[in-house]
């Protein structure tokens, strides 16, 4: 297949002052892992039993102690299991919904070189209500083995989403809508530097947010709440969050609405013409630079009618806010079997408070009505990571923090710490604050162990 590049250089206005520091460094955690009974080849899955596992699921570790906790789905390979994955779902506007449920396929990986994606397909999808799993609260949802080596994207194979609002009348749902057939985290890992017999643990975070007030939704990767060394919490795999197999509700009205029209099934349909999008997306300087990729899926040639794209900004917790659009309105021609390749810069200035951004790549062809689009998650340039650290006071001047899993880390304060509690060596603390791109962390909260009450 011969690929077409284009190069489109637009220049738009600036909005506000983008926050220039170096970009923060990934937080060292340990893992844990279970070794199946029968390694087979890596293509073949399976699912684990259902169980009722939350062993003191009132904290927040991380990892927990995992071993022995089935995943729902377990597949085997030829080695021990070498990767976890849990899921997550940061609150937005999840308090619209009394159920959100996902199904679930599938997971890939993507090398960081050159190698061959690493997919498991399900032998029966997996069901997710997001519901339980706001802020920390996660799902074991997938074990089996990677091989080693470092990964820069991880997918989940999305097949529909269903949403129930609060207080539904019969029948009543929610349109959710899901960019793509697959959520993406750009949230490198590597496999394979943990200690023996352990395994990596990696938290795949998800959103739904309101698109403006149009009562439509859109399900997303939250990129900032997902990568290894997350915070979690593992809540119990019940029917009332975790069901196998497809659903009554698979196929009807009120899940993925990502083509805004009723002519899904014309795909299948060689004469028309129909094509794939993807987007990756990277904050600079000043801009936003982007690569969106249409693939011609069908076998009549497709002429490219508009690319638009559409650049978001997010304080965690909060919703999307609009940042920047481009239009590009040239026209392609793409033959069968060929694809195109379009590199865009955005200039645009993203808010000090940001804490993630998102670009949606829309694309309109002749001959369909159909707006097709694919979204990516990323951190603004120069993101500095938020960090929680749970260990044992090695000295205080410096003040180091020696965590459970045994990394240490150098504690810094300035005027706005808040410090409770007393601090000594050999004694426990908690931390809150940014890993800074030296390696040492900002504390916004610190909290020593309780004083002891005057007699």
């Amino acid at each position: 297949m011969s690929k077409n590049r284009a190069f489109v250089a637009a220049t738009l206005t600036f909005l506000l002052v983008l926050t220039a520091c170096a970009p923060a460094s990934q937080a060292p955690a340990g893992q844990d892992g279970v070794a199946p009974e029968e390694p087979t080849e890596p293509s073949a899955t399976g699912g684990a039993e259902e169980t009722s596992v939350a062993p003191g699921a009132s904290d927040t570790t991380s990892p927990i102690e995992a071993g022995g906790v089935e995943a729902v789905v377990a597949s085997a390979g030829p080695s021990a299991p070498s990767f976890r994955l849990l899921v997550s779902d940061e609150a937005n506007d999840i308090g619209d919904f009394s159920e959100l449920w996902v199904l679930v396929s599938g997971v890939g990986f993507v090398p960081g070189g050159e190698g061959e994606v690493v997919e498991y397909l399900f032998d029966e999808p997996v069901q997710l209500n997001l519901v339980p799993l706001v802020d920390e609260n996660a799902i074991a949802l997938w074990e089996g083995y990677v091989p080693e080596g470092t990964y820069n994207k991880v997918f989940l194979y999305v097949d529909e989403v269903y949403g129930i609002p609060l207080d539904p009348e019969e029948g009543e749902t929610l349109v959710v809508q899901l960019p793509s057939g697959k959520l993406q985290v750009n949230a490198p890992v590597t496999v394979g530097d943990e200690e023996e017999g352990k395994s990596t643990e990696y938290v795949f975070d998800v959103s739904v947010h309101e698109a403006g007030n149009s009562g439509k939704y859109i399900l997303q990767p939250q990129l900032t709440e997902s990568g290894e060394g997350k915070l979690y919490r593992l809540q119990e795999q019940t029917q009332d969050s975790v069901r196998k197999g497809k659903p009554e509700w698979a196929g009807k009205p009120g899940g993925d609405d990502d083509d805004e029209d009723e002519d899904d099934e014309e795909d299948g349909n060689d004469d028309q013409p129909s094509i794939d999008v993807e987007v990756e997306a990277e904050a600079v300087e000043g801009a936003v630079l982007s690569t969106v990729t249409i693939e011609n899926s069908s076998e009549v040639e497709v002429t490219v009618l508009g690319v638009t794209s559409n650049v978001y900004w997010q304080l965690r917790g909060n919703a999307w806010e609009y940042l920047e659009e481009l239009a590009d309105d040239t026209g392609y021609t793409i033959a069968p079997d060929d694809s195109l390749t379009l590199e865009y810069q955005i200039p645009c200035d993203v808010p000090d408070e940001a804490r993630e951004l998102r670009i949606e790549a829309r694309v309109e062809i002749d001959g369909r009505d159909k707006v097709f689009r694919d979204t990516e998650s990323f951190a603004p340039w120069g993101y500095v990571r938020e960090i929680e650290l749970e260990g044992t006071i090695g000295s205080l001047d410096p003040l180091t923090v020696t965590t459970d899993e045994g990394d240490t880390y150098i504690v810094v304060t300035n005027d706005d710490t808040e410090i409770e509690g007393e601090l000594a060596p050999g004694g426990e603390v908690e931390v809150e604050g940014v890993l800074r791109p030296d390696g040492t962390v900002l504390a916004f909260e610190i909290e020593g162990e309780e004083e002891e009450a005057e007699d």
